[in-house]
């Protein structure tokens, strides 16, 4: 029996994640809840579900959420879905405060359900690679970690749009917590290991947005010695 989804938040990231959702023989997309009722109803026409005003309108009819939105409002959705017995996929980050991921994690594990964050380089061949060249010792110990980011701007085609979710703090938190937290979780995994003392610099070249951080060295020093840096732009 398929499990039955609903998405939640259908801007640029739902496309891919419907795409994935409708090829899976296991999964079947049964409605969408978004604040933009357009947006909302177009996607779920494409995918053959209903659109919901409210996620609470549609939790007694699906088995899991897929939190897409913006991270500002990432906690109370999954916390909602948790509450209601749902398993929950969330967007990275899974949240802008460390305690309020610290809250969606323990509810989950209250509850006995999933609570998976969207960190897909994991599954990247490459990735999985290295991580097993790591663990089998063939590079020997590992000193240091090094990362280098480079991306095409919030909202892409390398322009920093003003208009985009990304560049609005109250819905965001900057590059260093949405598109780092992909090489942080990178590093950990590969390295199996944690950090224990983070230093960093962040800064914004943007004269239009002068606090939002596109900018970020930031240096690691992990439990088993390992020094990471995580450079990014």
């Amino acid at each position: 029996m398929a499990i039955k989804v609903i998405v939640v938040g259908t801007g640029g990231i739902a496309r891919r994640h419907g795409e994935a959702l409708v090829e899976n023989e296991n999964a079947e997309i049964i409605g969408a809840v978004d604040v933009d009722a357009a947006k909302m109803e177009a996607y779920a026409a494409k995918h053959g579900g209903k659109s919901y005003a409210s996620l609470s309108k549609c939790l007694s009819d699906v088995d899991a959420i897929y939190v897409l939105t913006p991270p500002s409002f990432r906690r109370q959705y999954a916390i909602e879905a948790i509450e209601a017995g749902k398993h929950v996929f969330c967007e990275k980050p899974l949240a802008i405060e460390p305690e309020d991921g610290k809250t969606i994690a323990e509810a989950a594990q209250k509850k006995g359900v999933i609570a998976m964050t969207g960190f897909n380089q994991r599954y990247r061949t490459g990735y999985g690679r290295l991580k097993d060249i790591v663990a089998s010792g063939e590079l020997g110990e590992v000193y240091h970690f090094w990362c280098h980011r480079f991306g095409m701007g919030a909202g892409g085609n390398g322009q920093v749009r003003l208009d985009n979710w990304r560049t609005n703090a109250d819905l965001c938190c900057g590059m260093t917590i949405e598109s780092l937290s992909h090489d942080i979780d990178l590093m950990r995994w590969i390295l199996d290991d944690e950090a224990v003392t983070v230093t960093g610099y962040v800064h914004s070249t943007v004269v239009d947005l002068p606090d939002f951080d596109n900018s970020a060295q930031v240096l690691i020093k992990m439990k088993k010695g390992t020094s990471a840096v995580i450079n990014a732009s």
